[in-house]
């Protein structure tokens, strides 16, 4: 029984770790999102969007902000989060301003 428990203790050490230190690897064709900011409204959002678009940055947009589904008091304060390719960061928080 000891045994299952130093083993069980040791994934749940080792799992995280490796995984925080990059050791997971993305996908062929997959590109790596860097997160610009979270919008507090879908019209904050659509102004970000619009903005990246105009200075030629594709954007991808998350709703975190659903209370429906949040346990009571776990809701962001923030609808949308805007991600954008990270070779375009630098960029994407220049013509929003940041």
């Amino acid at each position: 029984m000891i045994w299952w428990a130093l083993l069980i203790g040791i994934i749940l050490l080792i799992v995280p770790v490796l995984w925080l230190t990059g050791i997971r690897k993305r996908k062929a064709g997959q590109t790596e999102m860097a997160l610009v900011g979270a919008a507090a409204g879908e019209a904050e959002m659509q102004t970000w969007v619009a903005a990246l678009r105009a200075s030629g940055i594709r954007a991808h947009v998350i709703n975190v902000g659903d209370a429906r589904w949040a346990p009571e008091g776990m809701s962001s304060p923030y609808g949308y989060e805007v991600w954008v390719p990270a070779r375009d960061e630098t960029r994407a928080r220049r013509a929003l301003g940041f």
